[in-house]
């Protein structure tokens, strides 16, 4: 439940069965927002697999401190690719939870941006090139240059 006064009905609920997401009850107040918000969405988790995506959301999250985000991003890799003993292991460090030395690199890389993105420099970005970090097409890197990644970050969804 969210403290804001949140419609009951919206069509953002068509899709949805029975539990709506608080994030969908406060995107129904502006459903251009949610537009905007789902397609920003779309080109970050176009450029990457669901698990790799699903690992960088939760250490954005986890940085951000986003309790929601964290849980939200941890069941969907608990449903899809780990039993909870692995994740809470990724959880409390993924560095040493036994991934692999490219899904370390790109959680850390996540949480740098999450953390100072004006700080991100092309050495932070270096690990998770796209020699480093290959993606579901050829045409498509899976992380923006430094200064594109800082950019990103600091503007709002």
């Amino acid at each position: 439940m969210t403290y804001l006064a949140t419609p009951a009905d919206s069509p953002l609920f068509a899709n949805q069965t029975g539990h709506i997401p608080n994030y969908l009850r406060v995107f129904a107040l502006q459903p251009g927002a949610y537009a905007a918000w789902e397609q920003l969405s779309a080109s970050v988790r176009d450029g990457m697999d669901l698990h790799r995506y699903e690992l960088v959301t939760l250490a954005a999250a986890r940085r951000l401190g986003s309790d929601y985000c964290t849980l939200a991003h941890s069941k969907v890799l608990r449903d899809r690719f780990y039993d909870a003993d692995r994740l809470r292991a990724i959880v409390d460090d993924h560095r040493n939870a036994g991934l692999s030395p490219l899904d370390v690199a790109i959680m850390d890389f996540a949480d740098q941006v999450a953390a100072d993105p004006t700080a991100i420099t092309d050495e932070h970005a270096a690990p998770c090139a796209p020699t480093a970090c290959p993606t579901r097409t050829s045409s498509r890197s899976s992380w923006p240059s430094a200064s594109a990644a800082s950019s990103a970050a600091s503007s709002p969804p």
